[in-house]
């Protein structure tokens, strides 16, 4: 009997005394104290030829709790096996026991769990409900009552509001045919709260096995947020007092493992990488082996950093790279091997969560940057996707609005190899939100639904007051004054043919608009939508010399509308302290609108 971490460091010295395990004449292993790990127990039963019995126990309940059976009876991989001495439960946080198949906290009761702690009243409020002990295990029992431990609850790492068991990554890093021993853990994080990190001991120390290479092994068994920000090699993990691996403190005792050695950038890319993360973080003298979270990094200042990237280095480059390669040496390497760009438009901002994603498209010019701050103020489980527009339509507004509908068509593509089917949540500021009012007629016309069809500080030229004709008028004015007599006339034509636009538009039957055809040179003229708009008006609506109705002339051009005022105008409304009422009431809206 042994604690895993043991076990362990047996199996790492296998292959250089194979000939005492081939001698071996045990009829048994047995682990107990926590889980063992799969790869593990698998290991030692082909060194030894001896059935692994893992058990589970602690102290309080004196001691074994469960255990998994000799043969020829059934042993189960990854369990710790049946109850064995104390009824063992599996409890909600409200104290309601839960059925098989239910992750939850592992409870016991009977004759052998302790009474109490003696002259500790605090803990033992904490450690009893309803007459069973709180282990502060969670685990799930099967169908036929076997027990799985998925973690140590205080251990659990919660990054940025993802909740991570870190024995899933140790699992998965032990499956690597070099890694003899793992163990993930948290770090403090400025922004995300924890992040998470894994200390990792080699089987074979001569072998060439990065940092690099561990996590792309982890990638392809994780899900992204729960692959380590850093991996680091090491010849030996510290432990405890009893041998046994202690999750927590273990940043501290691993400090100057994980800080590196500071290498100035020299190469150009190197260079401009460590000053756009310079000023994204705040922080000076970034090295090329400094790790981008480990320095405060989270999903938003990647997209705000990789989209200013792109523009200094000419290339479209996606925020989900600073995951892969989290050092200004790997992403360097990366840019220049040319693996930077994608085809697709959408930039995940966040892309774990619960939640159906919310899809949002920028204003004109495309900048994704534009809901940075909006962003914070969502469901921490909400998964955010941001369009980026393609070259030609950022440079040049004309382009985008001839483009409008083959955008719309595009966008609806990559979102739906993103999420197959509906209901969708969709969001547009400015230009975006007629894009994303396009979007809805598609997927209506492809037989799907959209839950939220969020439109942002988008006014239609046809809501525009008489109060403010007279600045129109005289902007008009000056325009046609500067023209050529071909060129005024022009200019009078493409005003008529708006104006007429705009009163078919607001005056003709629904079954017009659904059939109006807009001509080829002209702002995007939307149609009838026989679903629900949310709009997101500024109460300072007048930045641009102009004041508009409450619908923002969307009048009659949707089945329902509904209004939320948001203080500040078109400029400010993403910005502190503004963009909080933004968030809160968009959040509103997915709430109601979504999330049944």
């Amino acid at each position: 009997t042994a604690v895993p971490t043991m076990h362990q460091t047996i199996l790492s010295g296998v292959n250089s005394h194979r000939d005492v395990s081939a001698d071996s004449s045990l009829r048994l292993i047995r682990s107990s104290s926590a889980s063992l790990p799969p790869p593990v127990m698998k290991g030692l039963e082909d060194a030894f030829g001896a059935p692994v019995v893992e058990a589970y126990g602690m102290t309080e309940a004196a001691h074994q709790m469960a255990s998994n059976p000799l043969p020829p009876q059934a042993r189960k991989p990854g369990s710790v096996g049946l109850a064995a001495g104390p009824e063992v439960g599996i409890m909600d946080e409200a104290g309601i026991l839960l059925p098989a198949g239910k992750t939850g906290e592992i409870v016991i009761r009977g004759e052998n769990v302790t009474l109490g702690y003696e002259n500790n009243p605090t803990a033992n409020q904490a450690a009893f409900t309803n007459g069973w002990f709180r282990t502060g295990d969670q685990g799930v029992k099967d169908e036929e009552g076997y027990l799985r431990i998925t973690g140590r609850i205080k251990e659990m790492v919660n990054r940025g509001g993802d909740k991570i068991m870190p024995r899933e990554v140790d699992e998965v890093l032990l499956d690597h045919p070099n890694v003899a021993q793992a163990v993930a853990f948290a770090v403090p994080h400025p922004t995300l709260g924890e992040d998470l990190a894994a200390a990792v001991v080699l089987r074979d120390r001569t072998a060439l096995t990065s940092e690099k290479e561990l996590r792309e092994f982890a990638f392809s068994r994780l899900a992204n947020f729960k692959v380590p920000s850093q991996i680091v090699i090491v010849d030996e993990i510290p432990k405890g007092p009893t041998g046994k691996l202690q999750r927590i403190g273990l940043a501290g005792k691993l400090e100057s493992s994980l800080n590196r050695e500071y290498i100035e950038p020299r190469k150009v890319t190197e260079q401009t990488l460590a000053e756009i993360w310079g000023k994204g973080l705040g922080r000076k003298n970034i090295g090329i082996h400094d790790n981008f979270f480990a320095l405060g990094g989270d999903s938003l200042i990647a997209t705000a950093v990789m989209a200013e990237a792109g523009t200094r280095i000419g290339r479209e480059l996606q925020p989900s790279m600073l995951f892969r390669a989290p050092t200004i040496k790997q992403l360097s390497m990366l840019i220049q091997d040319g693996d930077a760009g994608s085809d697709s438009h959408l930039v995940p901002v966040r892309t774990e969560g619960t939640r159906k994603p919310l899809f949002l498209v920028p204003g004109h010019g495309g900048d994704v940057l534009t809901y940075i701050h909006l962003t914070r103020y969502l469901h921490p489980e909400q998964p955010v996707y941001v369009f980026r527009f393609p070259e030609a339509a950022r440079l040049d507004d004309s382009v985008a609005n001839q483009m409008l509908r083959d955008m719309a068509a595009m966008y609806v593509r990559e979102m739906r190899a993103i999420q197959p089917d509906g209901p969708y949540l969709l969001g547009g500021f400015c230009y975006g939100g007629e894009l994303v009012f396009e979007m809805a007629q598609q997927l209506h016309a492809q037989g799907q639904t959209a839950d939220c069809l969020a439109i942002i500080s988008v006014y239609l030229q046809g809501g525009v007051h008489l109060a403010g004709f007279r600045k129109r008028l005289a902007h008009h004015m000056g325009n046609f004054m500067k023209g050529s007599p071909r060129e005024r006339a022009a200019y009078v034509g493409k005003i008529v043919t708006r104006v007429f636009e705009r009163i078919s538009r607001r005056f003709a039957p629904a079954v017009t608009r659904r059939v109006l055809a807009p001509p080829p040179e002209r702002t995007y003229l939307p149609m009838y939508y026989p679903g629900r708009i949310t709009l997101f008006q500024p109460t300072d609506d007048r930045a641009d010399g102009m004041t508009y109705e409450s619908d923002m002339g969307w009048k009659g051009l949707a089945a329902e509308i509904k209004t939320y005022r948001i203080p500040g105008d078109r400029n400010t409304i993403f910005k502190e302290p503004h963009v909080r009422t933004l968030g809160e009431k968009l959040s509103e809206t997915l709430d109601v609108e979504s999330q049944t």
